[in-house]
């Protein structure tokens, strides 16, 4: 999994992000469950979410090893039409802000925020921005849009 990103960044050799990807579904494949969060990223980004949800639930369930895969993976279950199951997905973005994932404090402050209860919501955030104070002002950012009404049908 650390080669991989070490692949991915060019550090020590070229970028080779084919390499990189085979070399993380291989960590994946032995237990790494970062490197199952980060191949549920890739594909989340070209917006293959099935592909993505069953990479997060990897991380986060079968191998009980990435508190930020389960910050994901809760965020597609509350979040996702085609495959929602909101309890869970709070379940399991309460869980990995409880292991000390930035990234799930802050998902679940957007919940709070969708939801109407921006005390709660206040409240992740600040645990967000402690965790990881680097990118406390895009967690900010997206706390904010998830504040303002959702346009509706």
């Amino acid at each position: 999994g650390e080669l991989a990103n070490l692949v991915a960044a060019g550090r020590g050799t070229e970028v080779d992000l084919e390499r990189a990807h085979t070399l993380r579904k291989s960590a994946c494949d032995q237990g790494d469950g970062e490197s199952c969060t980060r191949l549920g990223l890739e594909a989340w980004r070209i917006k293959d979410l099935p592909v993505a949800r069953v990479l997060f639930e990897t991380a986060c369930v079968a191998k009980l090893s990435d508190p930020n895969g389960c910050g994901y993976f809760g965020w597609l279950l509350w979040s996702d039409d085609t495959a929602s199951d909101p309890a869970k997905g709070v379940a399991m973005l309460d869980a990995s802000c409880a292991a000390a994932s930035a990234i799930g404090c802050a998902l679940r402050a957007n919940v709070h925020a969708r939801l109407g209860d921006l005390e709660s919501g206040k409240a992740a955030l600040r645990q967000a921005c402690e965790l990881d104070p680097d990118n406390c002002e895009t967690m900010s950012a997206q706390f904010e849009a998830a504040s303002k009404p959702q346009a509706g049908p």
